[in-house]
């Protein structure tokens, strides 16, 4: 037995494990001595490595252990071993042992698995730990995740199935709704389709759970990006739990005082079937100009003239993804803008919008709908660009959209 004199663990020196798991297994090699030479044999991996390097992976997963992460992580991408296999353990492993479903660990993996493309290959590495490591930590003392299977009828036609998942939405019936889904999945629906028909849940509700839900569909649709829609029916049904629970605005106070957003915004909802149509049309870009007074529009205080200019927006045919756009934008603005006097809680009202809308905007990109179209003109109000904010904003010109520092990407 070696004791390492750092961290105190014990070593099998005949076998390299340890009786410390947190210090993680070493390799061994064989030794031969003659006499007072000491000869050790390298020894060339075998073909398996790959799939002994995810077990190892999934093992740290299993025991919490950061630096069996770390290592396996650097192994597997270090031999070259195609990043998605790693991608895949990972968001299978939050997907199943979190019964609350999706949440943080999920989207930080997500959102590294975004940005690996543009790393090299050490920051790569990084990243990927860093996102297995909250995916570990957010399940870790969790129960985990038991799917239901899908209805036997596959003939279910996709808009009844639509309906199912939404009325069950509606009452917060989490099994009823994770089955319509699954089934969706399992009888062939389309990305779109199901895209669809989660998007719509989420907004029959203005805003719900300060926007987290509407970000955490759309950072799932970005992760089977990576992994392919086969892991769709692994990892769509984990949104099921936190869309049937989430808060929804209008059960909130701040919705009707000090001006009621609800009844404000019904007119132009009920106008929106005949302004968009059933299938929005690809519709106008806004020129540069008509872009920045429209992002100064919805920087302003009053939310009846938000949605004005909005509405007035969708009845000129511009694309709702460029719409989405703008909306988005301006809640990026409004970060740099915001008050520091203001608590904490203040500035995650602020960032939550900016997750939310920048949400809204990639969903408008992948699955624009009539849905999507109500979500924008109904949910912006709520944003704390309608809330007074302790001091009075910057009231500096804004950015121009063609300027290098509001720049539009």
């Amino acid at each position: 037995m070696l004791t390492c004199h750092w961290h105190h663990a014990r070593f099998d020196l005949a076998s390299g494990g340890t009786l410390n798991p947190f210090a993680d297994d070493v390799k061994t090699f064989p030794v031969v001595l003659d006499g007072s030479e000491v000869s050790v044999e390298s020894v060339a991996d075998d073909d398996d490595w790959a799939a002994r390097g995810l077990a190892r992976l999934q093992r740290g997963l299993e025991t919490q252990l950061p630096l069996v992460l770390a290592k396996s992580t650097l192994a597997l991408l270090g031999r070259g071993l195609d990043i998605r296999e790693v991608l895949r353990l990972v968001a299978r492993f939050g997907a199943r042992y979190r019964a609350a479903g999706w949440g943080t660990g999920l989207t930080t993996l997500t959102a590294m698995a975004n940005v690996l493309p543009i790393l090299d290959t050490e920051e790569r590495t990084l990243a990927l730990f860093h996102g297995a490591l909250r995916v570990d930590e957010d399940c870790a003392g969790r129960a985990p995740r038991f799917g239901l299977a899908p209805l036997p009828a596959r003939s279910v036609s996709p808009a009844r199935l639509g309906a199912w998942f939404r009325e069950a939405v509606e009452v917060r019936d989490e099994d009823a709704a994770e089955r319509a889904l699954a089934t969706a999945i399992d009888g062939g629906m389309s990305e779109r389709a199901v895209a669809d028909m989660l998007f719509a849940a989420t907004t029959d509700h203005y805003f719900i759970d300060g926007g987290h839900t509407l970000d955490f569909v759309g950072r799932a649709f970005e992760l089977l990006e990576h992994l392919g829609w086969s892991e769709a029916p692994a990892i769509l049904p984990t949104l099921v739990r936190g869309l049937c629970r989430a808060t929804r605005s209008e059960e909130l106070g701040a919705w009707g005082h000090p001006l009621d957003l609800h009844a404000l915004l019904m007119p132009a909802l009920e106008r929106l079937p005949t302004i968009v149509g059933v299938q929005p049309p690809r519709g106008e870009r806004l020129s540069n100009a008509n872009f920045d007074d429209l992002v100064a529009t919805l920087l302003g205080e009053a939310p009846d003239v938000s949605v004005r200019a909005l509405t007035d927006a969708l009845t000129a045919r511009v694309a709702l993804v460029e719409l989405g756009q703008a909306v988005a934008h301006a809640a990026a603005l409004r970060i740099p803008r915001f008050p520091t006097a203001n608590d904490f809680g203040d500035w995650e009202a602020v960032h939550n919008t900016f997750t939310s809308c920048h949400a809204l905007h990639q969903a408008l990109g992948r699955a624009p709908s009539r849905e999507l179209a109500r979500a924008r003109s109904s949910r912006w109000p709520d944003s704390p660009l309608h809330t007074r904010p302790r001091r009075a904003p910057s009231s500096r010109p804004i950015e121009s959209r063609s300027g290098s520092s509001g720049e539009r990407t």
